[in-house]
């Protein structure tokens, strides 16, 4: 697999879009022919590694700021955290929460649960016997889903105040009842929060159009980064740092599209919630 990956990678566009584990397999061979490499992952630190790495998707290095500012603005003092135990989440919690929340003096609690996972009435229960003001849920959104199932078995989506990673999008977009994803907070692009963002649902709805089928904020994103290459090379004559960084920031789809130091997604995140009348608000945290 990886030898048919480097052959696609050093086709004549010399361009790579590619998911993080086939990604992490083909660095190297990436690194040493200075190949522009678009990531689509969500792990926190992978451009810093990664020279020739670019990433214009929501990740958990701008996600995590969100929720430890959730937290503070619900004012709590004992927080739970539903984990799975695979790297990126852990380098997450590690790096970027747990320390923030040590910082505040605010307890916490954190279950680590395997991938595959399918009962969390568990965890739910020791979740439940922590009395936490706020639940953080992470993970894939075929976890997340049966995790906000069992919370509400224990009555914790009214105890305290639940707050699910961007995978809870997924669910927004599948079809689940709306019954079962209510009352929860969730960290979410900007256009995912109806009206924020001129023009995004009339794309959404060109894309149904075309494709037969809904776009969430990742077609949207992926829809900007084919635009930004576009730009780039229309501009340069040419796809390199200089030339994409050239044409930014991007007034994209999902908004204003920049990159940091390390090549990765500076776009602000915002925090959305459902409510029980299936209606979507963004919530306000206060100042940063």
């Amino acid at each position: 697999m990886c030898e048919a990956l480097t052959d696609q990678i050093l086709a004549p566009t010399r361009i790579c879009l590619c998911e993080v584990a086939r990604a992490e397999a083909i660095f190297p061979e990436i690194t040493r022919r200075k190949i522009p490499h678009f990531l689509v992952s969500f792990d926190a630190f992978m451009t810093q590694a990664a020279p020739f790495a670019y990433r214009v998707l929501p990740n958990f290095k701008i996600e995590a700021p969100l929720f430890t500012r959730f937290v503070k603005s619900k004012k709590a003092r004992r927080v739970f955290f539903f984990t799975p135990d695979l790297k990126a989440y852990l380098e997450q919690s590690d790096k970027l929460i747990l320390p923030e929340l040590d910082r505040a003096g605010i307890k916490y609690r954190r279950e680590l649960f395997d991938f595959g996972n399918k009962d969390f009435r568990p965890i739910a229960a020791k979740a439940d016997a922590f009395k936490p003001d706020v639940v953080v849920v992470s993970g894939y959104a075929y976890h997340v889903y049966p995790a906000l199932k069992a919370l509400r078995e224990f009555d914790l989506i009214k105890k305290a105040s639940v707050i699910a990673t961007l995978d809870y999008i997924d669910l927004l977009h599948g079809d689940f009842p709306k019954t079962d994803l209510a009352d929860v907070s969730f960290t979410s692009p900007v256009c995912e929060i109806p009206g924020k963002v001129l023009g995004y649902q009339t794309w959404r709805s060109a894309f149904r159009k075309k494709y037969g089928k809904d776009a969430s904020y990742v077609d949207a994103y992926a829809y900007d980064t084919a635009r930004i290459l576009a730009a780039a090379q229309a501009k340069a004559g040419k796809i390199d740092e200089k030339a994409i960084r050239s044409v930014l920031p991007f007034k994209g789809i999902v908004g204003t599209i920049n990159l940091d130091k390390d090549r990765d997604l500076t776009s602000t995140l915002v925090v959305g919630h459902l409510d029980n009348k299936a209606e979507i608000h963004e919530v306000p945290l206060g100042a940063r």
